[in-house]
Order: C-alpha cells, then structure tokens, then sequence
C-alpha cells in the first residue's frame, strides 16, 4: 500500500522552504500531515509545479548534471574517462552534503523520479548517442510511492486513507471482495484508463513505440501485464538473433555459389545414374537435383554450428535477463513476496481441501492437503503422462523395427530397395521447409484467425443481446442510450492467458530447437511478435470484457517450460549438426581426403549390390557407405563416432558455458535489491515515528483531560468555602 514518503533521502531534487516549522518526517519534535491528494491528483499527470501529494507548492528546483558540462564535450580517451570520474565522484560528495544541510535546515524536500518502467533498449540507445524513436508520452502517470503491506489497525498511517473511493485502485477492490462500482468522472479533456489504452497501446499507430507497461497493470492487473513485459521483452530480445540469422543466411547464399559439391553435381549431366526409389520407379539422373541441393546450401553450411551455439547461448542469456527484468517489476509494481504473503488460496482447492493448517509465515488459517494426498494426485497424474510417452514411443520403435524387419527380408529374397529417408537435396531442406511454412504461413493464419474470430464472436454476441429485446409499438427497435456497463457486457468473456502464453511458447520451441535448419526463424517470429503485441493489446481492450485483475509474481510455470525448451534446444541442435547435416561427413573429406572437396559427390554415394547389378543388368548409385556387398564400410563407422563424439562435445560446451553465464548474472539487479532495503527501513522508520507521536498525542491528551479535571475540583472547593 501507499506510505507516506519520508523526506529523508539524501538525494532530493525539489525543496520547498516554509515559514512553518515542522513538517512530516522532519527532525522537529511535531509532525504536520501532508495534505491528502485528491482524486485528480492521483489520476492524472499534474503540470502545476507541486510535490507528489497535489497540494505542497515547488519554491525552487535543483538539478545536477551526471558529467560536468565542462567535460561532456571531449572526446573520450583513457585520461579523460578517469578525469570524469574523479570529477564525478567530487560533486556527489559535495551534492550529498549540501542536500544534508538543507535537510538539517528543515527544508522539505522530495526527489522527481520517473514512474515509467525503464526499457533495456531505452539505455542501450542513450549510451550510443542515437536518438530514442520508440519512446513516447503517455498520459495520466501512476504516481511514485514507497510501500508496505497494509494492515487495518495502521490505516491512518497510510497515504490518502480520509479518501475511501480512492484509498483502494480498482485492480485492489478486485482482490478484496465486491464493491459499489463508482460512476467515473474525467474531468474536461481527460481521457479514461480504457481510451489512454486504446490511443497508446492498441492504436495500430503505436506499433514503434513502448508499451506502457504501469498503465496496463493499473487497468488489467499485474498478471496481464507481465504477460505484456514478457512479451515486450522477448520481442525485444529477437532483435539480435534475427540479425544474426540473416548475416548467416547471406553468408549461406554467397557459399551456395561457390560450393564445390554444388558445382560437381550440377555439372554431371549423365555422370551419375541414381538406382530407382521404389519398385515402379525409373532410374534418375542426380543431375536433376542441382535446384534443390543448392537450395540445400542455404542453410546446410559452417554457419549453421555457430548459429546453432549463439541461439543456444541466447535462449540462456535471455532467460537470466529476464529474472532480472522480472524482479525490477515484480519490485515495482509491489508483488515481490506476493505468492509467499498475499496470495489466497483458490475457491475449488479451498472447497476440496480435507483439513485447514496455519501458514507460518502469515500466521493465517489457511486450506491444506497433506502431503500423502498431494503425493497420490501427483503420481496418478504423472502416470497418465508417462503412459501416454510410452505409447508414443512404441509406435516409433514399431516403424523402426517394421522398416528393419522389411530390408531384412527384401536382402535375403535377393531385392533390393533403395529408400531414401530424405529427399534427394539433403535432410535439411526439408526441415527448412517446413519451419519456414510454420513461421510464415502458419503465423500469418493465427494473426489473422486473432483478427477476425474475436470480431465475429464479438459481433454474433452482440447481436443475440439485441434480439431477446422487446419491439417497439410499430415493429421497430427502441433505441436508448445504453449504459456503459451494458455495452461492455456486449463485449467477450476474458479467457485467460493460455492460448497466448502457448503460442508464443511454441514460438520459442521453433526457433531454438529446430533453428539450426532455418536461420531466418527469428527474423520471422521478431516480425510476428511486432504484430502479435498490437492485436493482443486490440484485442485485451476493444473485443474482451475488463476481467477482474488477478496478482501475479512473473510468468509462472511457463518460465520453467522455457528453461526446460532451453536444455532440449541444445540436444537437439546437436542431434539435427550431427545426423542430419553435412557438416561432419565434409570436415571428414577435408581432413582426410581433399580440403577442396572435390570428389565429394563421390565419395558419399554408393554403388549398387551385386546382385541387384545381377538382377536388372544395370550399375547405379546411391547415397550411403557401403561397399559392393551392401555392407557398412569403415567410413561409416568412423563418421558414427565422429557424430557422437561431436554432440557430447556440443553439449557440455554449451551447458558448460550456459551455466557460468547463469551464475555470472544475478537474478536480482543490485539496484532493486538497494531499493527493497531502503523501502524496508523507511518503512520501519516511518512506523515508529509515527508510534512515537502517537503516545505523545495520547499523553498529551491524558494531561489535558486531568488539568481540565483538576481545574474543575478546584472550582467547585471555592465555591463550597465560599
């Protein structure tokens, strides 16, 4: 809840000097209360120069620069780096001590401080010098408290507790119970909560600009808006690895003309004879494939490890960054211990638990299950999910031993198949494809499904309200102005936020585990999410009812599935460099053979069976290693140890390098971790000087009503002796 700020801090910027001389938090014996804010105060972005509380007037403002104007215009070297820290360092002190003596002096004092949530990017570009085009202002500012949690018996002690309808935010009524709605009243050219959203959240011109994120948690909630942070974040976070995905894929397309294989193959006309793929198929030339095993190079190259790494990394480093974007809000939206303190149990465990315990930390009569029972749902839970994997992994075993089982009997009858477990331009191609349809094509259906389904919802809702109402007398509809509850109940129920926590879940599955056979993922998903942000917010604030704000800490159990897609993403990537890309059999050949990679072609394909030569009286080619018998050469075997050996090096390298990043970035900021411990003993310090005048005004008032009482027998003994 809101605290009264404390004028202690010593690095103020506005003053205010009075003629009286005591004021709240003060070093005077008596404190004067603040005046109390009203509600246009705390609605509304103020212009006039007062403090926080609305009412206190700004006599003078001091403002101090981060580096002397003197220096700001040099140009950076060693010598005047240290120069300007050194200057730095000597007008803190001097500030912090001249801040001291005004606060001696009894000169109120506050510190401007932007309510705004920072953005990394915002940083990023003020340290480059490059100008913020993303940032934008919006209107009606929550205001800056310090706070604490709220008990009733303290209720005086709290900012604004005179004001019952504004005393509480609307999200907060939420949590306690229901209320009487109060009707909202804007002054003369403000703009509601719901059109400050759709002007700068969900306006699609908006689309390059901050999402203004307290805004947002004001309205909806805090689990909303850390959905909508996480969101922002992510998006922002695909920057760099877009960027990265298209300088591999240009490098991609300038070694797909210059590859030697490429060449080799397309240049081969009727110099490779493939064996037939099937019974009814004809023989083939390879030279027919030239297209699509170019295309291949695309993504088939050096790069793809590198790429594969650096995503592996970035998925690592977005995480832990996150932690601490997470926390900074979790801290400032005043939801840090939210799930350990403040969150209540749900109304259906709270009906289905057997028995109630005390919570120790608050000391409350809560619901509980024991643990032998929580122990019983858990493993019939995870049987169900265990058989279902174990279903699915005997179908693929099945369709293994099938195919085995089949070229079993096909070599011993003395035919021959020649099937190929991927097309002829190579494995990744085909992955590519397909990843590039999910990317671009799917995404496109889902943002224009998100577009239009709401609205037809919303529309056929819309009109099943209107017809169950009354005709007027001549056939034609009453029209009257409706009020606005009854216009958002036209509006859709509030679903939740699965459906958009699992689609960009999903997103983020593609994009690190299958992105080492399509770089340009990011880049597609980046674009995605720059639309998806817009049509959410759209759709949160033009097609769905408020709902009622919920309190949240973060993301929840998504953020241990994205750490969990983290670690597959990894294994994957190995598994898809070792087996499915070229990229080991060519460093083979290079090292072993030729480093020009000329005669590769030939060295991957085999020639056909003796005895299917026997059989159809023809030599053909086709892609494996083995020898005229068809059985397996030494070349494959040491191919096979070359590939695993690779994905146990990929993998504790990566994981190696993932966890001395996890362990090299704290979860919580410094910064935040400052600001909880000042907070913590403001808070303290403010109770107990408000205690202290507490029982100061009791004794006083204890020492009137006995002087009044003394006063009185006084009196009365004159008047009875005279």
């Amino acid at each position: 809840m809101q605290r009264r700020r404390t004028m202690d801090d010593p690095h103020c910027g506005l003053v205010r000097q009075d003629g009286r001389a005591a004021h709240y938090g003060s070093l005077s014996e008596e404190a004067i209360e603040i005046p109390q804010p009203s509600d246009a105060a705390l609605d509304q972005k103020r212009t006039a120069n007062v403090f926080s509380d609305g009412c206190t007037r700004i006599d003078f403002v001091l403002v101090w620069e981060t580096v002397p104007w003197e220096l700001s215009g040099q140009q950076d070297s060693h010598e005047n780096g240290d120069l300007q820290n050194r200057s730095a360092t000597i007008h803190r002190t001097w500030r912090k001590k001249f801040l001291d003596k005004l606060h001696a002096a009894g000169i109120l004092m506050e510190k401007a401080l932007p309510r705004q949530t920072s953005n990394w990017s915002a940083s990023v570009l003020q340290r480059l010098g490059i100008p913020n085009l993303m940032a934008q202002e919006v209107p009606n500012l929550p205001l800056d408290y310090y706070t604490c949690p709220f008990k009733a018996n303290k209720l005086h002690w709290f900012l604004g507790s005179d004001e019952q309808d504004t005393f509480f935010s609307t999200s907060q009524r939420h949590q306690i119970g229901p209320y009487k709605l109060q009707p909202e009243e804007l002054a003369a050219g403000s703009l509601s909560q719901r059109q400050v959203l759709f002007l700068y959240w969900a306006s699609w011109g908006k689309w390059n600009k901050y999402q203004p994120l307290d805004h947002v948690r004001k309205y909806f909630g805090e689990k909303v808006a850390f959905y909508f942070a996480w969101l922002g974040f992510y998006t922002g976070w695909l920057l760099p690895a877009a960027v990265v995905g298209t300088v591999v894929f240009t490098v991609g397309i300038f070694l797909m003309f210059n590859d030697v294989p490429s060449q080799e193959i397309c240049t081969s006309e009727e110099q490779y004879w493939m064996c037939p793929l099937c019974k009814t198929c004809p023989y083939w030339q390879l030279s027919k494939i030239c297209s699509m095993f170019m295309a291949g190079r695309l993504f088939d190259h050096g790069g793809t490890v590198f790429f594969s790494i650096f995503m592996s990394l970035w998925a690592v480093l977005f995480l832990e960054f996150w932690k601490r974007t997470n926390a900074s809000l979790a801290h400032h939206w005043d939801c840090s211990e939210f799930e350990d303190i403040e969150e209540r149990p749900r109304p259906q465990f709270t009906a289905m638990a057997p028995m109630t315990i005390i919570n120790p930390i608050t000391g409350v009569e809560e619901p509980y299950f024991p643990k032998r029972s929580h122990l019983h749902r858990i493993l019939a839970g995870s049987m169900v999910v265990i058989m279902m994997i174990a279903v699915v992994v005997m179908f693929v075993v099945s369709i293994i031993l099938y195919r085995a089982v089949v070229a079993i009997l096909l070599s011993n009858s003395g035919y021959f198949l020649f099937v190929a477990s991927c097309s002829p331009g190579g494995c990744f191609i085909e992955l590519a494809q397909e990843l590039l349809v999910i990317m671009v094509g799917k995404q496109i259906i889902n943002n224009v499904q998100e577009l239009a389904i709401p609205k037809l919802k919303c529309w056929w809702h819309k009109h099943k309200l209107l017809s169950t109402k009354k005709v007027g007398e001549e056939g034609e509809s009453v029209l009257v102005e409706q009020a606005p509850w009854v216009m958002d109940h036209q509006l859709l129920v509030f679903e939740g936020l699965f459906d958009e926590y699992l689609e960009m879940v999903l997103q983020f599955g593609f994009i690190t585990i299958f992105v080492a056979a399509c770089p340009l993922a990011p880049l597609f998903a980046l674009l995605n999410n720059w639309v998806e942000i817009r049509l959410d917010a759209h759709k949160f604030v033009c097609d769905y009812r408020r709902p009622v704000a919920e309190r949240a800490e973060g993301i929840g159990i998504w953020f241990s599935i994205l750490e969990a897609i983290t670690h597959l993403a990894v294994i994957s990537n190995a598994f898809l460099i070792a087996f499915t890309s070229d990229f080991l059999p060519r460093m083979y050949y290079e090292y072993i053979h030729d480093s020009s990679l000329r005669g590769y072609v030939n060295f991957t394909l085999a020639y056909a069976p003796r005895g299917f030569v026997l059989q159809s009286n023809t030599t053909c080619r086709y892609r494996a290693f083995r020898d005229r018998d068809g059985n397996l050469t030494l070349t494959y075997w040491q191919l096979l140890a070359i590939r695993l050996g690779f994905i146990i090096t990929f993998e504790h390298v990566v994981f190696f390098i993932g966890r001395v990043i996890a362990w090299l970035v704290p979860d919580i900021p410094e910064a935040v971790e400052v600001k909880v411990k000042r907070e913590r003993y403001l808070a303290k310090e403010a109770l107990a000087e408000n205690k202290v005048l507490l029982e100061r005004r009791e004794t006083r008032s204890k020492a009137s009503v006995t002087d009044s009482a003394a006063g009185r027998d006084w009196e009365t003994e004159q008047f009875v002796s005279s």
